[in-house]
């Protein structure tokens, strides 16, 4: 399960998603990215989102892929950051193009629990944040630290509502920074803009 977790569910929860009703080439190439993060090999899977984003029509129908596509552009950096395939100020540099852009992170759960990474958890002394750490397949890398921000404060009646449910999150990329030296990781800042909150499909 917390491999899984860890790796988003993109497998899971995104192919189901995002390809029904896109033509067989774009589908095609989605389950390729999808295949390349979960085995984790970052270059062909930053290569390949590149591409798909590129080739994707100027159509509102797939606007939530580029906005899928983008946050898995910034997590496939953090993949060759981590594990020094790619030095940390150009992996940085490449973030920047989406820069107060639209992402969609897709699905971690909820809990009021603390965890070590792949859950959404509540932020001490700021009732008006979640974040979620992200890392590699096996839990032992810590590749992202993401920090979401809301309008308003997050009331106990609605976080305990959520617990166990998945987030997937539509938001808007304020800040990126990386941390660490031997396993560099990104720290992130999000403005929330919406969200889907479900139970997993079992």
């Amino acid at each position: 399960m917390r491999n899984i977790l860890v790796l988003f569910c993109i497998g899971i929860l995104l192919n189901d998603a995002l390809t029904q009703g896109y033509n067989p080439q774009i589908d095609k190439k989605w389950d390729k990215v999808i295949s390349h993060i979960e085995a984790e090999n970052w270059k062909e899977a930053n290569i390949l989102i590149k591409s798909l984003e590129r080739s994707l029509p100027d159509s509102s129908e797939y606007d939530e892929m580029k906005w899928r596509l983008r946050y898995m552009y910034i997590f496939s950096l953090a993949g060759l950051m981590n594990t020094n395939k790619l030095q940390k100020d150009e992996a940085l540099n490449l973030t920047k193009i989406y820069l107060d852009s639209v992402l969609v992170v897709p699905g971690h759960p909820f809990t009021r629990q603390r965890c070590s990474i792949g859950y959404f958890q509540t932020v001490e002394d700021n009732p008006k944040a979640l974040y979620v750490g992200t890392g590699n397949r096996d839990g032992t890398l810590i590749f992202t630290t993401e920090t979401f921000y809301f309008d308003e404060d997050l009331e106990t009646s609605f976080l305990d509502s959520i617990e166990g449910k998945f987030i997937d999150a539509m938001v808007k990329l304020k800040g990126i920074e990386f941390a660490g030296i031997s396993f560099p990781r990104f720290l992130i800042e999000f403005q929330f803009l919406d969200c889907n909150i479900y139970n997993r499909k079992k």
